[in-house]
């Protein structure tokens, strides 16, 4: 659930398929021209290139063939689709090439989990289900404890300002789009610009997130990388230290649907700014003419959250007459 297409089970599947594919043939499209997004299509493509790596594993050595390792992370958080017919996870095959691998990890028993029977029974054995032993550490306190570090090095305002953006955003930020936020320039340069008073410049952000690099991950999504947080358990604790009232929630989202919807308004005065927690007047930032308008995958993904955070901000009656 890290991305959009990470979150259903189809759409995993599919960039599985593609993965493979590149692995096969590097040169070659990783989309055959007949790919659709059928569900009978996408397994069946996908036990065939299962099959595919066990007959013409690339670079073989002499010593044998190369590994295949499939990480899937919180199988229990896959969606299923509507139009589901069988158990979400059936594609999930029960019998693997020799040279193949698929480690899932969850918090769930394979009987809570949406498989087949025959499924349920097969991972139900010794050699498939590994029950780890529960962590006896506090995580939750150790999450604390790094963002506590960090505040004393950098300042509270300052840390808490990118927490609360990184936590209330869908699926992370990039950093042009962390620095249009956290980055103001009216009325000064940026080299008068203080963590102390929650504000960065280029080389304090960089300071910071070099610091904050364990706390922090850049994945690739939309054609940019966005920044998020590593762990679900630091987004956690982020919450509730810094998104503390309903008040301070709406604000930030505030903040980042306005970022949002700047890119493609062509009032100069958008109006839902009037609704929404008001930034600072005459508030510039250092990219508001550097979006590309017409990277569509970039456009799109704005599109697609601006009206999630115009909702948690309270603007449901500018969503309905957002033209």
């Amino acid at each position: 659930g890290i991305t959009p297409r990470s979150s259903y089970n189809l759409e995993l599947l599919r960039i599985i398929c593609e993965q493979l594919c590149l692995l096969l043939q590097p040169s070659a499209h990783c989309v055959p021209q007949d790919a659709s997004f059928d569900p009978l299509y996408v397994n069946n493509w996908f036990q065939t290139l299962i099959r595919r790596f066990d007959e013409e594993s690339p670079d073989r050595d002499p010593s044998g063939r190369h590994l295949l390792v499939i990480l899937i992370d919180d199988i229990h958080r896959l969606n299923p689709l509507d139009s589901d017919i069988v158990a979400a996870l059936s594609w999930l095959p029960i019998n693997l090439p020799r040279n193949v691998h698929i480690i899932g990890t969850t918090h769930s028993s394979p009987d809570v989990l949406k498989l087949t029977p025959v499924q349920r029974e097969r991972f139900k054995l010794p050699e498939c289900y590994i029950e780890l032993p529960i962590v006896t550490d506090d995580l939750e306190k150790r999450a604390e404890k790094e963002l506590e570090a960090m505040e004393a090095q950098f300042g509270y305002k300052a840390v808490s300002r990118l927490g609360s953006m990184l936590t209330a955003s869908e699926f992370g930020l990039s950093e042009p789009e962390v620095l249009e936020l956290l980055m103001p320039t009216s009325g000064s340069s940026t080299a008068e610009l203080s963590l102390d008073d929650g504000y960065f410049n280029f080389s304090t952000f960089t300071m910071v997130r070099t610091r904050m690099s364990h706390l922090l991950l850049g994945k690739f999504m939309s054609g940019r990388i966005l920044l998020c947080w590593r762990y679900e358990l630091l987004a956690k604790v982020a919450r509730k230290r810094y998104l503390t009232t309903q008040e301070t929630t709406r604000s930030i989202h505030g903040e980042i649907a306005n970022l949002f919807f700047s890119e493609f308004s062509t009032d100069p005065q958008p109006k839902v700014e009037e609704a929404l927690p008001q930034v600072e007047e005459g508030k510039q930032t250092p990219f508001q003419s550097a979006f590309v308008t017409n990277d569509v995958t970039y456009s799109l993904r704005h599109v697609e959250e601006s009206w999630i955070h115009l909702l948690k901000a309270g603007g449901q009656l500018q969503l309905l007459t957002r033209q």
